[in-house]
């Protein structure tokens, strides 16, 4: 009987073993059915592992902490340089990409150079900058510890191994060097005619027509924007005597920012009651004021007053990788108090009837048909202008048979842009490669603003009495934007291979970022 037991009971302890490891190896594997991309928790996907709201929001966090820091290069090229909002999503794979990389080729930085490289990050060649200053300022409030600030050093270090190695052997040619240097030593006398859209605005003929068309063509492209509401939590520092010694300030401030990542830590937690959660720590708290409220939903352009045109905040809040349910990273606000918010609704947008639809309508077309009409005037203007020159006319005898205005610029070079000069830049890029007495093609100004054109009148070689050292520093500048580019396309690849997609992308992999052949 005491042997029968002692069989059931071993077999009974076996398959309770058996249940425990098969839990337990489902509750931790990398995949999880329920957090597909596109399920409730799943963010991001890379390499076929999930990365959740939590996850996500701290990797993402190395992107703000990375620029604080001075690590440009390696935040810009991860992040994706071609966006022109603030999703974080391209810049979470591409960091996660860039970590199983360098664990893959061997080539991660050990804890000693990590540990000799933190006190030569840029940000503490700025004297006022100590281990403390960066702990209490930007590590503390931002959720970040010393092992997160090893780890992105880390991530750091290997992006420069990385870029060297792909790049390993790039030389630039000395005929390239020598056409940089020449770019960047001429000097120009030039003249510039500007041609812009709002001067054209008011020839445009819209009719009743032309709106109807545009909606039915357009209809499923017309909707109202997206909404968001919040709930928040504010934390404000406790206001401290005029006559309060500096050490006291620091040591209050330092309170504040642990208490208040305690607090955040437990609002962030996976499953915890935000509102609830925030209304028990304002009830125990004594040291700091604590509000907790909700902002109604609304667009990005309509946001209270309380959050502002913050483009950071903004971008944050309206992020694609912000999921209903999730909490932010605490933000600061000039006046030393901190939100932080959890998404608690997303309004999808909704089709726009003709009438709601209409002013939108009529300022597209309007730009579309000015754009068109000064468009035109710059081309005819050009052609006038050319075939003038050509003749053997002077350019301010062809500008007024053109009829058109020129504006001198003051004599300038590629690294000396004429100061005060509205498009300058444009100007520079428009007189490149240019003779005396050419005229560019017509350039593009940004926002839709208009065109313009650039005349060189004289060309003259800026006198350098050190060539040669000037020419290795170009040579220098060459290779770094060569190896760059060639990082970024590598870096690409990789990211395609690894099939990183964004929650809700049903359409597989997130678009790498186009290269960029001049490297910026």
């Amino acid at each position: 009987m005491l042997t029968q037991f002692r069989t059931i009971q071993k077999t009974t302890l076996i398959i309770v073993t058996v249940i425990i490891v098969i839990a337990f190896a489902f509750l931790y594997s990398d995949y999880d059915s329920m957090r597909a991309v596109g399920g409730v928790d799943c963010v991001v996907k890379v390499d076929g592992k999930c990365y959740r709201q939590k996850e996500a929001q701290k990797l993402a966090t190395n992107y703000d902490i990375a620029m604080r820091l001075g690590m440009y290069d390696f935040a810009i090229d991860l992040f994706n340089t071609r966006r022109k909002d603030r999703d974080p999503t391209d810049f979470i794979i591409s960091l996660i990409t860039l970590r199983n990389a360098a664990e893959e080729l061997g080539i991660e930085p050990t804890p000693e150079e990590i540990k000799q490289a933190i006190p030569t990050l840029p940000v503490f060649q700025q004297p006022f900058v100590t281990k403390e200053y960066l702990e209490n300022n930007l590590l503390g409030p931002n959720g970040f510890t010393d092992s997160d600030l090893a780890q992105l050093v880390k991530d750091y270090l290997s992006y420069q191994k990385l870029r060297e190695l792909v790049g390993s052997g790039v030389q630039t040619v000395p005929s390239e060097v020598d056409k940089f240097y020449v770019q960047q030593n001429q000097r120009f006398d030039a003249s510039a005619i500007h041609f812009n859209r709002e001067d054209f605005v008011g020839k445009v003929n819209l009719t009743e027509e032309d709106v109807k068309k545009y909606y039915e063509d357009n209809k499923e492209s017309l909707l109202s924007e997206e909404k968001r509401a919040f709930n928040f939590v504010k934390f404000i520092p406790k206001k401290l005597a005029d006559d309060a010694t500096q050490e006291a300030k620091a040591n209050a401030k330092l309170d504040f920012a642990n208490a208040m990542n305690r607090i955040y830590a437990d609002l962030a937690e996976e499953g915890t009651d935000f509102v609830a959660g925030a209304n028990r720590a304002k009830e125990d708290n004594k040291d700091f004021g604590i509000e907790v409220g909700q902002f109604a939903a609304f667009a990005p352009d309509a946001a209270p007053e309380a959050i502002g045109k913050d483009p950071a905040q903004l971008g944050s809040l309206f992020s694609k990788a912000l999921i209903p349910g999730a909490v932010t990273v605490p933000f600061s606000q000039e006046d030393g108090s901190y939100y932080v918010y959890n998404l608690k609704e997303v309004v999808a947008p909704k089709p726009l009837e003709l009438k709601d639809a209409r002013k939108q309508i009529e300022t597209v077309l309007k730009n579309q048909k000015s754009n068109q009409l000064v468009n035109d005037a710059a081309l005819a203007a050009r052609g006038k202008l050319v075939e003038a020159l050509e003749g053997g006319k002077k350019i301010a005898a062809a500008a007024k048979e053109a009829g058109v205005e020129l504006v001198s610029i003051p004599n300038f070079s590629e690294s000396e842009p004429p100061a005060g000069v509205d498009d300058s830049s444009l100007i520079i890029g428009a007189v490149s490669g240019l003779e005396a007495n050419q005229v560019s093609d017509v350039v593009t100004k940004p926002g839709g603003k208009g065109y313009l054109l650039a005349h060189v009148e004289r060309l003259q070689l800026y006198k350098n009495d050190d060539i040669e050292t000037e020419k290795r520093a170009i040579s220098a500048s060459r290779n770094n934007e060569v190896k760059r580019t060639l990082f970024t396309s590598w870096l690409n690849q990789k990211r395609r291979e690894a099939d990183g997609q964004r929650a809700g992308s049903a359409a597989g992999p997130v678009e790498s970022a186009p290269v960029n052949p001049e490297g910026e």
